[in-house]
């Protein structure tokens, strides 16, 4: 088994960093229709991630 090592502070700071950087010029308005558009993007990822899933076999 392959293991993995997830640096998850740097990850962190890495995605306030880029997100800071692409809303530090936006309005209240914009920043939260930013937000709004990002995570609409990440629950259709997720949804279309567990369509593919196989399904269990019931018991």
């Amino acid at each position: 088994m392959v293991k993995t090592e997830i640096k998850a502070l740097e990850m962190v700071r890495r995605i306030r960093d880029e997100h800071y950087e692409k809303t530090k010029n936006m309005s209240d308005e914009e920043r939260l229709q930013f937000y709004r558009r990002e995570a609409e993007a990440v629950n259709a990822e997720a949804l279309s991630h567990l369509a593919r899933r196989p399904v269990a076999a019931s018991r």
